[in-house]
C-alpha cells in the first residue's frame, strides 16, 4: 500500500511486487534514476528491470560513505 505520509507530501508513491519482473519492469518505465533502499533478492530483481528499461543510473542501497564537499 502507499504510504499515506509520502503521498501527503506530494510524492508518488508506487507499491512494487519484486517476484513479479513484469511489476517491476512496468513502475520503471520512464524512471531515470533508481536510489535502491532494498537489498538482496528484491534489489537483484530491481537491478534486472532497471538494465531492461534503460534506467539511467542506479545507486545500490550498498552505497554508503561521507559524501565529498
Amino acid at each position: 500500500a502507499a504510504n499515506p505520509g509520502l503521498t501527503a507530501k506530494g510524492w508518488q508513491v508506487l507499491p512494487v511486487d519484486y517476484n513479479h519482473p513484469n511489476d517491476v519492469r512496468y513502475k520503471l518505465f520512464g524512471v531515470d534514476t533508481v536510489i535502491s533502499t532494498v537489498s538482496g533478492q528484491a534489489q537483484l530483481s530491481l537491478i534486472e528491470a532497471a538494465a531492461q528499461v534503460h534506467v539511467r543510473r542506479f545507486v545500490p542501497s550498498e552505497f554508503e560513505g561521507t559524501p565529498a564537499v
